[in-house]
């Protein structure tokens, strides 16, 4: 479901003959579709183990990121700063969860693989990062609930002058500000 929304980051052979706003707004509302969606299952701090959830989360914002910093330049004085620092701040968390999540696969295939011998050393690891772990997807949850609705709201608040780009990027993007808050409170 995910990938659905991701691919429409590309740039096709007919966008080169659309305004450069509605290009803009294309991209930057398929990236946010893209990271609401998968955000869905990690903001309520479910305890589900699912390690694509989570990479395909980071995948659609590391994308929405790129778009925003290659639109920068059309943007001009009404960059939304804040939203980008929020995103990286939410992106950093779920590299963080993310990187102890295949450490714990990792040490999980080792030990397997060699068996006794290191299962002593690999079970006490193991916890260890597991708890980890879960305090760094409690973490990712909670800046999912509060932060990425300052990073929606913020990219959402740019000033609508009467450029194309920033009209039509601003008004393509704003219906997306209330489904957000909808799904992030349930």
């Amino acid at each position: 479901m995910p990938g659905a929304a991701m691919r429409a980051f590309r740039l096709e052979l007919e966008d080169l003959r659309r305004p450069a706003g509605a290009v803009a707004a294309d991209w930057l509302r398929s990236g946010l579709d893209a990271v609401l969606l998968c955000a869905l299952p990690l903001a309520g701090g479910s305890k589900r183990h699912d390690s694509e959830a989570l990479h395909d989360f980071r995948v659609a914002l590391r994308r929405l990121r790129v778009a925003l910093s290659a639109w920068q330049p059309a943007f001009g004085d009404s960059w939304p700063a804040e939203a980008v620092a929020e995103f990286a701040a939410i992106s950093r968390l779920a590299g963080e969860a993310r990187d102890l999540e295949v450490e714990i696969l990792a040490l999980q295939q080792l030990a397997s693989s060699f068996g006794e011998p290191l299962s002593g050393i690999a079970k006490p690891l193991a916890r260890k990062l597991k708890h980890e772990y879960r305090d760094a997807r409690r973490g990712l949850a909670r800046a999912l609930r509060e932060r990425l609705p300052v990073a929606v709201e913020a990219l959402l608040a740019m000033p609508v002058p009467a450029s194309a780009l920033r009209h039509e990027a601003g008004a393509a993007l704003k219906p997306v500000l209330a489904p957000l808050r909808q799904r992030l409170a349930e």
